[in-house]
């Protein structure tokens, strides 16, 4: 089985998901895909802190942790689901990164 890295960047009620596997210097995408976060994609769960931040404090406590366990529940499923098609194809995700800013552009690689 060959090892391959899987790298999130997350953005508003999504994620995109990358596996590479390979050299360094030559990296192979092997998937990639969009990982969805919430159900009704709507700016009230996409951004659920700036939807939450107008309702009566309890109300907004509910919600926050009903999107959070809905989010949860479609990452594991997505996450199980992309590791079984990697398993197949006789991938092993043995690393993972979560991108927190994006990417610097640089003119060779355009």
């Amino acid at each position: 089985m060959q090892a391959a890295a899987l790298g999130f960047r997350v953005h508003s009620g999504w994620a995109a998901a990358v596996v590479v596997c390979g050299p360094l210097d030559r990296p192979v995408v092997v998937d990639r895909r969009k990982i969805q976060l919430v159900k009704t994609f709507s700016y009230t769960f996409r951004q659920p802190y700036h939807t939450a931040e107008k309702m009566e404090p309890s109300n907004a406590a509910k919600f926050i942790r009903d999107v959070q366990t809905e989010a949860k529940g479609l990452a594991v499923s997505s996450l199980r689901s992309l590791q079984a098609k990697m398993a197949e194809g006789d991938f092993r995700i043995t690393r993972g990164a979560l991108l927190l800013a994006p990417l610097p552009r640089f003119a060779h690689l355009e």
